[in-house]
């Protein structure tokens, strides 16, 4: 078999000079006496020339004894040389940028390396796809100047540090890769856009969307109707987005707000014999001291003593009902009531009295015609309480805790009047309370009017006489309502912040 060598001529090197060359009768007179002797191929010869001006590679194919048979050149001519811009050679090309080949067919895991300074991004992105030979389409608002350095990225990876900085996105379609600015308007942004809905678990749609930054308002939507918020972004923007709603749409911790509202009479202590001042005692230690006025459980506990009694609820629940038993004291009610963190809750103990309004006329018309309006006002026990969870104390906004009445049955002057008076009593503060620990709230008195009927058995039923065998006696007291209010935390399990992997990849494009 016959042997090839390949020379490779190139400039600013030496190597050894070609072996003398024979003529074609030569070679023809060597085939036709050795055309039967076996042929061998030897291996590729690179020959460089000093003064070489073009690249160029030959096949040289000898016999077994090394004589020449055929030369071949397998190259196509080139006219540049090889340290310009591009080789006009076709199916040629290379670029002052140093990349790495892969077994890619389209050059996607190309490394690339590169320094732009004071260039044009256009010019950049163009520059970038030829080497690539990746389709490029281009907003027309697609501008600035790049100034960046490419070590050793592919393709996406060069594409998204061009962009970065200029607040540009892009996205891909196959082979395709469209760039264009994140805004709403722009023809392409369908393109490089990606719609997810999200759905809120806890919180309001509008409750999300109010706590998003201006630069995202753009990119969400509300759907009227619905628990939908829609989302409409490029995917890194989505991503973002979706994990600011995940952090926020978490369950809202809430606040159990247990209370015990009473009524101690100032004249329950003396009526059953007993001394406040020296029955209420732990350990030695005085804890609650009955005023001239009566229980003054809001007023001075001793150290030790108060905050053992009332620093528990179920503790001071228990001494409370104990006290009702033995008629120290009237529980007017025990409600219960959840809140949300931040948003109020409303105890009402009322009573709602309607009046007439109808205006005074002498005209003869009111025999046969009247106008008549009905007016509702209330008087009773109410609370306004906003609790706000920090750590684990609660902050109670107590808003308004009000003790009112109708003051015209307690003052016979005032009972003829056809329109109620009400005599309102209200405080408003701000407390921190330890979870499931107890505030007291005193010193709201309100009067209470009380009818002693004593009758003689059998005669005070006679018909028209049996109002002279007996007689009442009005009395009219004023009692202090207590209020004792503990807050419970609810606190509900986190969910965890969980974005699609499908929205977080590391150059963020999107698969359309």
């Amino acid at each position: 078999m016959a042997l090839v060598f390949t020379a490779i001529l190139m400039p600013g090197c030496v190597s050894r000079p070609l072996p003398p060359r024979p003529s074609v009768e030569e070679l023809i007179q060597q085939a036709i006496e050795k055309s039967s002797a076996d042929q061998a191929i030897s291996p590729i010869e690179t020959v460089v020339h000093e003064d070489a001006e073009i690249v160029r590679q030959e096949t040289i194919i000898r016999d077994a004894d090394g004589n020449v048979l055929d030369v071949q050149t397998d190259a196509p001519e080139l006219n540049q040389w090889p340290g310009s811009d591009y080789f006009a050679g076709e199916g040629w090309s290379a670029h002052l940028s140093d990349s790495s080949n892969s077994d890619s067919p389209d050059g996607e895991d190309e490394l690339i390396d590169d320094e732009f300074i004071e260039t044009d991004v256009r010019e950049v992105l163009i520059m970038l796809a030829e080497d690539a030979e990746i389709d490029l389409v281009m907003d027309p608002h697609v501008a600035g100047v790049v100034n960046t350095q490419i070590n050793g990225m592919t393709i996406e990876q060069a594409i998204e540090k061009i962009l970065m900085p200029l607040g540009l996105s892009y996205a891909k379609r196959g082979n395709q890769y469209i760039i264009a600015p994140p805004d709403p308007d722009s023809p392409l942004f369908p393109y490089i856009s990606t719609q997810v809905p999200y759905r809120p678990n806890h919180v309001s749609p509008k409750t999300l969307v109010d706590t998003l930054p201006d630069r995202f308002e753009p990119y969400v939507e509300l759907v009227n109707g619905s628990n939908l918020v829609m989302i409409d972004a490029p995917s890194n923007t989505v991503a973002a987005i979706q994990k600011r709603f995940a952090a926020i749409d978490q369950p809202i911790p809430q606040v159990t707000l247990e209370a015990i509202i009473c009524v101690v009479s100032p004249d329950s202590g003396f009526q059953f014999g007993l001394d406040w001042q020296h029955a209420v005692q732990l350990n030695g230690e005085t804890l609650a001291r009955l005023g001239a006025n009566g229980l003054a459980l809001s007023g001075v506990y001793s150290p030790a003593g108060g905050r053992q009694a009332f620093s528990d609820f179920a503790q001071t629940s228990a001494f409370v009902k104990l006290l009702c038993e033995h008629g120290y004291l009237t529980i007017r009610a025990t409600p219960h009531v959840m809140a949300q963190d931040g948003e109020q809750a409303n105890i009402a103990i009322n009573r709602e009295t309607f009046f007439s309004i109808q205006p005074q006329s002498t005209s003869d018309n009111n025999a046969y015609f009247f106008q008549q309006e009905i007016q509702k006002v209330e008087s009773g026990i109410t609370l306004a309480l906003t609790p706000t969870i920090r750590e684990n104390t609660v902050t109670i906004d107590i808003e308004k805790a009000e003790v009112s009445e109708d003051i015209r049955n307690a003052n016979t002057e005032l009972a003829v009047n056809p329109f109620p008076i009400i005599n309102r009593r209200s405080v408003s503060t701000t407390v921190h309370v330890e979870d499931r620990k107890t505030i007291v709230i005193g010193g709201l008195v309100q009067k209470e009017t009380v009818d002693r009927i004593n009758r003689i058995p059998g005669l005070s039923r006679l018909p028209l006489l049996g109002y002279l065998f007996e007689t009442t006696q009005r009395q009219t007291r004023e009692a202090e309502v207590v209020i004792f209010l503990s807050p419970r935390i609810e606190r509900p399990r986190v969910s965890p912040t969980i974005v699609p992997a499908s929205l977080t990849s590391p150059h963020g494009s999107v698969a359309h």
